[in-house]
């Protein structure tokens, strides 16, 4: 009988990731013919990702790049973001081995990412005593979340929320002091080895968010335990998996740690402002109500809302997991036993919006503690209590089904219900950065593939073009100097679109991309402010062959400026993409 349930579970497995992918083809239009696309090409946190898989293909990992930074090179040890989402590293690095177009490998994973997370969410679900189709249900819900298509391939280390269920199983056989009863080895079951698998991806998954969560919900369990059982040694278990999760987190960063031993500590890139964390703050208003709704008084009302407090439509969770976790938010007041699921969730749900909520824990912390080691996104929390949610909804809906006369037909009113949910929650609107311009930002819109066509193709022809005609390992000097990383948007260039022909090259040699901080943007900076008659003697003693300038970046009088000194200086005339964002000129 278990043999028949196991071959059951994993076939509802395999139809969750066939529907996933499916699913997003069908609402992004996505078809062979545009897979060879970026489905994001923006130059902002979405080059970031390209980056990080671009040096991942020609160096074997993402800690340096000698085409990057010139003529010093690049070393991204400084940003500790880079050592804290090495499952997604490994997950493109394993791709890269069928598809070795960047950009492809990218589309993929993004492919794969919901068929994780249905895989996660139905094994946490089905654990937790959920039934199969109720458990299909909230996994396909969970895993298209508006989250996921609104930080999409623009912030690919964040969509990748997959092992965000995982910390709920912990949670819970913690609590019931089933996981990590001892450090001994010997005495450990299957659920202790599995409990040190799902720490090892929980500290290598997301840029120190979903790790921290991971580790409050964590704490927060020990305590509740502690206190249920009136004993302080029940809460080990969960103390114990939350020092595995830490330890592993740390050992991440020792490569950080061994570079800044070595050249010296660089705090500038990582610098935080206190009130950021306010302004990325979790809202209620945000989570529960969507853009959109049926009653034209209330529809006008709730949309004024959003747009006044700019919330980001990522935040919300869809109908059914704001009606879990609104339940769930009550269950503390009025539930006596403790020592049960909904217990446990109702309470870690209420510390969790203490901790996050606009002007909650976090921002009074933020106040006294270093900028630089500040986390300001706090209403990414909305994605561990949609999940709590949806247990709940799960749970109550298996218990209305079961031993009900006509429980076959509600068990497919039930598959219905979670159909409308999956589209109902996708309102009108788009994402909302503080950080980012509003332009940039991705909507619930397929992207538009004739746009992205037209300045993907103009960007290649162009690199490739310079590339050709170009010995290998020749060095570009980029105008204008900008700094990497987060140093905003200049006219209408935005902060990586620099990148853009590190991208699309594989040889050549670019000079944006050192970090900040360090002596080789010190060199940057100092000859940034030369005029262009001292710059390109400058640039040609020490082996640029060229000079590249993104338009973008300039109003057009100071642009026809610029190119009319850089054509005397140089000697030469410019060459210019279709599309006449790039321009170059030789110094050769």
């Amino acid at each position: 009988m278990r043999m028949r349930s196991e071959r059951w579970d994993l076939a509802a497995a395999g139809f969750l990731a066939v529907a996933s992918v499916l699913y997003v083809c069908w609402r992004w239009g996505i078809t062979l013919g545009n897979l060879s696309l970026p489905f994001v090409y923006m130059g902002w946190d979405d080059f970031e990702t390209y980056v990080d898989v671009t040096n991942i293909r020609d160096t074997g990992w993402l800690w340096h790049s000698a085409r990057l930074g010139a003529p010093f090179g690049a070393e991204f040890h400084d940003f500790p973001v880079i050592f804290l989402h090495n499952f997604d590293e490994l997950l493109f690095k394993a791709v890269l081995v069928f598809v070795p177009d960047v950009f492809e490998t990218v589309n993929v994973v993004f492919l794969l990412t919901p068929v994780l997370s249905c895989w996660t969410s139905y094994f946490v679900l089905r654990e937790l005593g959920v039934s199969r189709l109720a458990g299909m249900g909230g996994a396909l819900t969970f895993a298209f979340l508006p989250f996921y298509f609104l930080r999409n391939e623009f912030h690919m280390m964040l969509t990748l929320f997959s092992f965000a269920p995982l910390v709920f199983w912990l949670c819970v056989f913690a609590y019931r002091g089933m996981v990590l009863q001892s450090l001994r080895l010997r005495s450990w079951g299957w659920r202790d080895w599995l409990a040190l698998v799902f720490c090892v991806l929980i500290a290598n998954n997301g840029t120190a968010y979903y790790q921290a969560f991971a580790c409050f919900f964590l704490l927060v369990t020990a305590l509740l335990t502690a206190a249920d059982r009136h004993d302080w040694r029940a809460g080990l278990p969960a103390l114990r998996v939350l020092g595995v999760v830490l330890l592993v987190f740390l050992l991440c960063l020792l490569p950080m740690v061994q570079q800044n031993h070595l050249q010296g500590p660089n705090l500038e890139p990582a610098q935080r402002n206190a009130v950021e964390v306010d302004r990325g703050g979790l809202r209620l208003t945000a989570m529960l109500l969507p853009r959109e709704l049926p009653l034209r008084w209330a529809d006008k009302k709730v949309d004024a809302y959003h747009q006044d407090a700019l919330s980001d439509g990522a935040t919300y969770i869809g109908p059914l997991a704001s009606v879990g976790v609104m339940v769930l938010l009550v269950v503390p007041l009025f539930r006596r036993k403790r020592d049960d699921v909904m217990g446990l969730f109702g309470r870690l749900g209420l510390a969790a919006l203490l901790l996050t909520m606009v002007g909650g824990l976090a921002s009074l912390g933020s106040v006294f503690l270093a900028p630089g080691v500040l986390l300001r996104v706090y209403y990414r929390m909305s994605l561990y209590l949609a999940f709590m949610g949806l247990w709940l909804v799960c749970a109550y809906l298996d218990r209305w089904c079961a031993g009900h006369r006509y429980g076959m037909a509600l068990r497919v009113g039930v598959a219905a219900l979670f159909a409308c949910n999956l589209f109902a929650q996708y309102p009108h609107g788009d994402a909302r950065d503080y950080f980012v311009p509003k332009e940039v930002l991705p909507s619930f819109s397929p992207p538009d593939f004739t746009r992205i066509r037209a300045e993907f193709t103009s960007d290649r022809e162009f690199v490739q073009g310079l590339e050709a005609s170009l010995p290998a390992g020749a060095m570009i000097y980029q105008l204008p100097y900008h700094k990497f990383p987060e140093a905003g948007t200049v006219e209408r260039m935005y902060d990586y679109q620099l990148f853009t022909g590190f991208l699309h090259s594989r040889q050549l040699r670019w000079s944006y991309g050192g970090m900040k901080g360090r002596p080789g943007d010190a060199w940057q900076q100092e000859v940034a402010k030369l005029s262009v008659p001292e710059l390109v003697p400058v640039l040609r003693s020490v082996g640029f062959a060229g000079i590249y300038v993104d338009r973008r970046a300039y109003t057009e009088d100071a642009f026809q400026g610029l190119c009319t000194e850089l054509s005397v200086a140089a000697g030469s005339g410019p060459s210019v993409s279709r599309n006449g964002n790039l321009v170059f000129f030789s110094l050769q």
